[in-house]
């Protein structure tokens, strides 16, 4: 379980599998012993914890007795398995580099995007406040000029709202007919 690479889901899940199927692999302990017993000479005899903590198959001293000893297998020895490990590291950081390189690209165009859009918003501002720094110094010059009373301002205001509405009358009107 303590193999390189394995993530934590694959770890609960593996000892989830063992705990699930642990009373079956101490029936097979138990077979396996009986066996063992019965040989001539009688074999090494298994024990539960002895099981339960080895992480190769190389550990297993019974496969050495089989026809063909898997010990000898390239995927058993344990140099193998650590370069085979190292490989595999190497191309998971190969597709890293891959992605990051992908990445990079997407995020200097999005500051490259973002650089232009306040740019255009700081112009855009800028434009506005010259328009509105020059309308106040027009209306200042204007302000300046004259001299209306509130009862001149008031009847200013009379005239325009009845200016208005004759507007609106004469739109109704012309839409009416």
């Amino acid at each position: 379980m303590n193999r390189l690479g394995t993530g934590y889901k694959a770890h609960r899940h593996i000892g989830k599998a063992l705990k699930a199927q642990s009373h079956a692999i101490r029936g097979l302990v138990n077979c396996y012993n009986a066996a063992a017993k019965a040989l001539e000479p009688p074999q090494p005899m298994l024990k539960w914890e002895d099981v339960v903590e080895y992480t190769f198959l190389s550990e297993f001293d019974l496969l050495k007795d089989m026809r063909e000893d898997i010990r000898e297998k390239p995927w058993a020895n344990s140099a193998i398995r650590e370069a085979s490990d190292a490989y595999y590291q190497i191309i998971r950081a190969q597709e890293e580099v891959h992605w990051l390189n992908i990445e990079i690209h997407r995020f200097v165009t999005k500051i490259k995007a973002e650089e232009k859009y306040l740019q255009q918003a700081v112009d855009e501002l800028k434009r506005e406040e010259l328009g509105l720094s020059a309308l106040d110094d027009a209306t200042d010059h204007h302000e300046g000029d004259t001299n209306i009373s509130d009862d001149e301002e008031e009847e200013g205001e009379e005239v325009a709202e009845t200016q208005k509405q004759q507007d609106i009358e004469s739109i109704m009107t012309a839409f009416s007919d």
